[in-house]
C-alpha cells in the first residue's frame, strides 16, 4: 500500500521551515509515497527517490491524485522518482494539481510514458514557475505526459 493514503472529503496541510525531505533510501521496499483523494497543500517539501512498482494503481512514485483528488504544491521538489509499471515517473494526475515554483528532476517511467508527470484525460494541470530537468521516459513525454481518457 502507499505511505499516505488520504481519502476524499479530507483536507491536509504540510509545510516545512526547515526544508524537511520525504524520501525512500535503497534498503525500503518500492512503493508510492502517497495516494491522494482528497486536498492535499504542500510547501517547501522534498520527495526524494520515490518508487513505485507492482500491478493495479501504480504509477506516481511520490502522488496519485485520483479523479477526486486535488494537490497545491508550492516550492516542492521531486527528485529521483520512478514508475516501473505505468505512467508518471514522479506525479500521475487523474484530478488537479497546480504547482507553483516546483523543481522536477531526475525522474523516470522505466517502461512507459510521462518522465515526471502524467496527466489523464480529464485532470487538470498547472504548473507555474517550474523549473524541469533530467527527467525521462521510455515511451513518451520525457517531463509531461497528456493522455485522453480511456
Amino acid at each position: 500500500g502507499d505511505a499516505f493514503y488520504l481519502p476524499n472529503g479530507y483536507t491536509v496541510r504540510l509545510q516545512s521551515t526547515i526544508g524537511a525531505k520525504i524520501f525512500r533510501d535503497s534498503s525500503s521496499p518500492c512503493r508510492r509515497f502517497m495516494w491522494i483523494g482528497g486536498e492535499l497543500h504542500v510547501r517547501d517539501l522534498d520527495f526524494v527517490g520515490a518508487c513505485s512498482g507492482g500491478s493495479g494503481t501504480c504509477g506516481g512514485s511520490a502522488m496519485w491524485i485520483s479523479t477526486s483528488g486535488a494537490v497545491e504544491a508550492e516550492r516542492c521538489a521531486f527528485d529521483g522518482g520512478a514508475t516501473f509499471c505505468n505512467n508518471g515517473g514522479a506525479i500521475k494526475v487523474q484530478g488537479k494539481l497546480i504547482a507553483t515554483d516546483c523543481l522536477f528532476t531526475g525522474n523516470k517511467a522505466v517502461y512507459w510514458s510521462g518522465g515526471a508527470i502524467d496527466v489523464v484525460g480529464g485532470a487538470e494541470l498547472r504548473c507555474v514557475n517550474c523549473a524541469f530537468s533530467g527527467n525521462t521516459a521510455k515511451g513518451n513525454g520525457d517531463s509531461v505526459l497528456g493522455t485522453s481518457a480511456a
